[in-house]
């Protein structure tokens, strides 16, 4: 039920990157207006991170998932009611907030149920939604508008997210009242204890430049392909999907090499720094020779090497929040986690905006991008 859940919200998101020059087209939306848009639901789903994170800790997991799947729904059809700029901020800034619970949920579960070793494959197969939901996003979504336009798109992924969200409720509320009930200690730590530690501290730093790569590629990537390969909606569609196959892989193998090494006596700790280490070093040169590359085929090749070891940081990253945090802290570690991941997410279409409006090339985008992976 993750997975299927986590695969659903990576659709959601997907929806104004893959429809945004229809969407541009429509309401006479520059580059640097619709890096705004790109990047608002990451601003807005960040700084939903930290309450989401306390409040899973002190409200429990029942509760706040229930009216995350209820506003999900709600900011997904609102989506195909825009009648402009500000309404489509709105509606993304809405679908920022009311998601931001969901991956601290899953790790707090996974937490629960499964023991250090197995917490990285556990943490794999949730990270498989998103991934999933790259490959199948450009094609579905594409196909979607074609059939009741992009309008049509977001009304119906809302209607979908409802009958998820029904399904949810009749079929897991009970068992996730049995986990153990939110922490009522007064000594709990608090939010900026927990973000002055080491550990917590270096975490997100990595996380805001990695995840920053990630959604460059995540945001603007159809654009790219239609602005500067000449490709059309459809050939957009195949070139993005095939881009993010890779990625089904790499998610799975960050979290399966992880555990492998901590069954090895390795560090709990280095174990999952490893993969996402040796996936950022190699995903920023490669990034990085992105603008030197005319050759389309060669260029889709760069792009899915790029994606497929930003991958491997994905899976081992969550699995580190619960190796890291109490049963009583792990929505808020976990809540610490996603703000800096799209802090990240956040800048990375923003900047990419500015630096097309000023630049209108892809070259310095690709260039700063591959470097802040390689700092990360």
């Amino acid at each position: 039920m993750l997975l299927t859940l986590a695969l659903l919200s990576y659709l959601d998101r997907s929806t104004l990157s893959i429809a945004n020059t229809v969407i541009a087209d429509a309401f006479n939306i520059s580059p640097v207006k619709m890096g705004t848009l790109l990047s608002a639901f990451m601003w807005s789903y960040a700084l939903s991170s930290l309450p989401s994170g306390y409040m899973v800790d002190r409200l429990g997991i029942n509760k706040v998932m229930i009216v995350s799947l209820a506003g999900w729904s709600i900011a997904a059809i609102l989506g195909g009611l825009v009648i402009g700029f500000y309404s489509i901020l709105f509606t993304r800034i809405l679908l920022g907030i009311v998601e931001a619970p969901f991956f601290i949920i899953a790790t707090t579960i996974i937490q629960q149920y499964f023991k250090p070793s197995q917490r990285g494959l556990a943490s794999s197969i949730v990270s498989l939604g998103p991934r999933l939901a790259n490959v199948i996003a450009p094609i579905f979504l594409v196909s979607l508008i074609a059939i009741v336009n992009w309008r049509g798109m977001f009304i119906l992924l809302g209607v979908f997210s409802s009958v998820i969200g029904a399904i949810w409720y009749i079929t897991t509320s009970s068992s996730l009242r049995k986990l153990a009930p939110p922490s009522t200690s007064k000594n709990n730590i608090s939010l900026i204890s927990h973000i002055k530690d080491r550990n917590v501290a270096f975490l997100c730093a990595g996380n805001i430049g990695s995840s920053y790569a990630y959604w460059v590629f995540l945001t603007w990537l159809p654009y790219y392909f239609i602005h500067n390969k000449g490709l059309d909606l459809k050939q957009m569609g195949i070139a993005t999907s095939i881009s993010f196959v890779l990625s089904i892989i790499s998610v799975m193998l960050g979290g399966i090499v992880s555990d492998i090494l901590i069954r090895s006596k390795v560090c709990v700790v280095k174990a999952r720094l490893a993969p996402i280490i040796l996936g950022c070093i190699i995903a920023g040169l490669a990034i990085v020779a992105l603008p030197f590359i005319e050759d389309l085929k060669l260029t889709i090749i760069i792009i899915s090497i790029s994606i497929f070891f930003l991958g491997l940081r994905i899976s081992p990253t969550w699995a580190l929040v619960a190796d890291i945090s109490s049963k009583e802290t792990v929505g808020s570690i976990g809540g610490i986690q996603n703000f800096s991941n799209f802090v990240g997410a956040g800048l990375a279409p923003l900047l990419t905006g500015f630096i097309l409006g000023a630049t209108n090339s892809f070259t310095l985008v690709f260039i700063f991008s591959g470097i802040v992976c390689l700092s990360a």
